[in-house]
């Protein structure tokens, strides 16, 4: 990996534990250049303004977790039967749960800045929402097959609440009567069935 590269990695480092901690509109331009180690001018020469270092935040995360949401949709998409709800929220939930939690120590990092998704400005949310808008798409398709019954709007919100429901699910790992009692694979799996059967069963409610 070249300089620039680094560089480039170390911005964006800072740029999500300051966004994540701060939100978009606590962080300054100049707190992430202390954080990173380097100067303003930098920051500007590889990304610009500061909505366009938080693009590129957001883009650096989802794209690990559209990877494997894209594999998992695969699977689904080419049964001819309508797929079972649980298969769906499984593989929704799994594709995000399974990479926040693919390194110890940056869940918590991961998590915050998801969190904060929710309690940022309607231009910012827009921002995530546009990284995920295809693969969020395609998941409320197979939702819909899986209960029929069911507007488009209502299965959206619920399948926010889903996202509202990992992101809480990975702060609390570890804590008194937690969904995830701690960060082994054991744990891990036990939790996330748990949150399946939880999630399918308040998304069959009207």
């Amino acid at each position: 990996m070249g300089s620039a590269a680094i560089t480039k990695q170390r911005i964006l480092d800072a740029a999500e534990r300051m966004f994540g901690t701060h939100g978009f509109d606590g962080t300054t331009l100049r707190s992430i250049v202390r954080d990173a180690g380097v100067n303003l001018a930098l920051v500007n020469y590889h990304f610009g303004s500061k909505e366009e270092l938080y693009q590129a935040v957001v883009a650096r995360m989802a794209q690990p977790i559209i990877e494997r949401q894209l594999a998992a949709l695969e699977q689904i998409e080419t049964a001819e039967e309508p797929p079972a709800l649980e298969t769906v929220l499984n593989a929704f939930i799994q594709s995000g749960m399974c990479y926040l939690l693919s390194d110890k120590q940056l869940e918590l990092e991961r998590a915050k800045f998801f969190a904060r998704f929710f309690m940022e400005p309607p231009l910012v949310q827009e921002l995530v929402e546009r990284e995920f808008a295809g693969t969020d798409a395609r998941f409320l398709d197979m939702l819909q097959r899986a209960l029929p019954e069911q507007s488009r709007l209502q299965l959206s919100w619920k399948l926010d609440a889903v996202v509202s429901l990992m992101v809480l699910a990975i702060t609390q790992i570890g804590r008194p009567n937690s969904l995830i009692r701690s960060s082994s694979k054991a744990d891990i799996e036990t939790g996330l069935s748990e949150l399946v059967a939880f999630v399918a069963y308040g998304m069959r409610g009207s």
